[in-house]
Formats: C-alpha cells, structure tokens, sequence
C-alpha cells in the first residue's frame, strides 16, 4: 500500500496507533491534510502524451475511500506561465470559495 492510504485511518480517527512488541500505545494525530494531484501522468490531461488507460491507471492510485474524507477538492485551470506575473485574485473569489469552506466546517463538525 501507498503512504497517502496509510492515513485514512488517522483522518477519520484523528488518532494513531503504534505497536512495538508488546506494547501498543495511542497518540493523537488532528492534522489537516493538503494535498495536490495533477489530472494525469503527463500534467495535461488533453496533451495526447498518455492513453485513456494509463490516466485511469494514474487517478487509481488514490483511492475513493481516501478521496471521501477529503472534505475541500477545487479544480485548478491550467495557467499559462506568462500570463502569472498579471493575474490578480478576481474581487468575486471568496464568494465562489466560501461555500466550500462552509460545506466542510459542517462536515467536521458532526
């Protein structure tokens, strides 16, 4: 197994267990997970580097339930490299963000 699915059992438990021997102690492990994936091997999706199989065989690798209890996942349009240095945060950015932020206060709350 991969070591991002080593931690659904600490994200849903926010605890960890270590064994050693005979001794089994209990930690606890609230942290906050922020991870980035690219939508294929290749970094673009539409490229035409890789096959239909081999992006499925690359978004496979994570799997659902470790995808369930991921509360925030935003999609980021490729950028072009020179148009970074002009971009600025568009004024009705937090009203599109604010919801999804809510969405998942309301999850972690129960």
């Amino acid at each position: 197994a991969n070591a991002l699915e080593h931690l659904r059992q600490p994200l849903e438990a926010k605890t960890i267990t270590l064994a050693k021997a005979q001794y089994n102690m209990t930690l606890p492990a609230n942290f906050q997970l922020i991870a980035a994936m690219n939508p294929s091997p290749t970094g673009d999706i539409y490229d035409g580097r890789s096959t239909y199989d081999q992006n499925m065989r690359y978004l496979q690798k994570v799997s659902g339930p470790l995808l369930d209890r991921i509360d925030i996942q935003i999609e980021v349009k490729k950028v072009n490299l020179n148009q970074v240095n002009s971009v600025s945060m568009p004024s009705h950015a937090p009203a599109i963000i604010e919801p999804e932020v809510r969405s998942a206060q309301l999850k972690t709350q129960v």
